[in-house]
């Protein structure tokens, strides 16, 4: 089986959580032995990445919304595509239908209503304009990281018969807390409105005697230093690679996003023992707090905080819960969704 991966980005080029998920799943579909080729935009001249083998358009990822026929090209004697959104899924299900070939979208993340707080009122309409129209088009099979994200994207016309969720991972190999944690709030995410980042800047404010780490990217890492109170200590993750000793030391990890597909940060806290705080529901143990509301955050991270056998328990049922999250188990129902595919098409024939 050949199959032409296409997103907006690839490793080494990195923006957030979503090229690592893109790598990861390349990686484990090469290692379940499918030809893998990769098409993205980048420079020309890197013409693999650990041992995958990559087309890179010299274009601004904006553009290859325009390339279906180059796409279309790459794709000739793939026996289906994979993308992924925002930027390569468009050109791809058109190529896709244009060679009469199986078109699987992963959907990384959807931001609805939150596009206006990123972009602005005018701006965000249109951004959330666009996301409902890819959500619409006539993919094979859309792959959700979340029932909250199936649900977001079934919200905005995706088609529930061919909407599934395949949960993202975490390579638990890497993973595992610390012999002695310490007891501090951790965040790891990108410097934006999206992420919460100023809403825990506001809880940390009503916290003064807790420390805060928070190591993040992005335009934001101006605001965030000027914004940060002097209980927090910001660093700069200028990589793709994990803070891996920050997650095992931690004791509560706290991401208040406004909106999340599945956090690959989420999952990577829990695998390495820590107590959550999370807007957004999933399985683990910590608390669930709302959207927007520093108070209520900084009420759930002083329960923590004050009660070290509460959030140790915690920390310990997470770290079990994060054994179910392996890159193995994704890549297993994602070839069984290719098997399918080829399935179908060779019955069509």
């Amino acid at each position: 089986m050949r199959v032409l991966l296409t997103h907006e980005r690839f490793p080494p080029d990195f923006a957030g959580g979503g090229e690592w998920h893109v790598l990861q799943t390349a990686r484990y579909m090469k290692r379940r032995g499918i030809d893998v080729r990769v098409l993205t935009t980048g420079d020309a001249r890197v013409e693999a990445y650990d041992g995958i083998p990559t087309t890179r358009l010299p274009i601004h990822r904006y553009r290859l919304n325009l390339c279906a026929s180059v796409i279309a090209k790459h794709a000739r004697d793939a026996t289906l595509i994979q993308t992924f959104n925002f930027h390569a899924c468009l050109p791809s299900q058109i190529a896709a239908a244009r060679l009469g070939k199986p078109v699987v979208c992963g959907v990384l993340g959807l931001y609805g209503r939150v596009w206006r707080e990123m972009k602005g009122l005018l701006r965000g309409r249109l951004w959330c304009a666009w996301e409902r129209y890819l959500m619409r088009r006539a993919y094979s099979r859309l792959i959700f990281l979340s029932d909250y994200s199936r649900h977001l994207g079934i919200e905005m016309g995706a088609p529930p018969e061919r909407s599934i969720v395949i949960p993202t991972a975490v390579e638990l190999e890497r993973y595992g807390p610390a012999a002695q944690k310490t007891n501090e709030v951790l965040f790891v995410g990108k410097f934006d409105v999206r992420k919460g980042v100023y809403e825990l800047l506001e809880a940390a404010r009503l916290l003064p005697d807790i420390p805060f780490r928070l190591i993040g990217w992005g335009p934001g890492e101006s605001a965030v230093r000027a914004g940060a109170p002097g209980n927090v200590r910001v660093e700069i993750l200028d990589s793709g690679g994990p803070p891996i000793e920050a997650f095992a030391r931690a004791s509560i990890f706290a991401l208040p996003s406004h909106v999340e597909g599945m956090s690959r940060a989420v999952l990577e806290a829990m695998a390495s023992g820590c107590a959550i705080v999370s807007c957004m529901p999933g399985d683990f143990a910590g608390r669930e707090v709302p959207v927007g509301d520093a108070a209520r955050l900084a009420a759930a991270l002083r329960e923590l905080w004050s009660d070290r056998g509460l959030t140790e328990a915690c920390g310990r049922r997470n770290l079990e819960t994060a054994r179910s999250y392996s890159w193995d188990t994704y890549a297993d129902r994602l070839l069984q969704v290719y098997d399918e595919l080829v399935g179908e098409r060779q019955v069509v024939a």
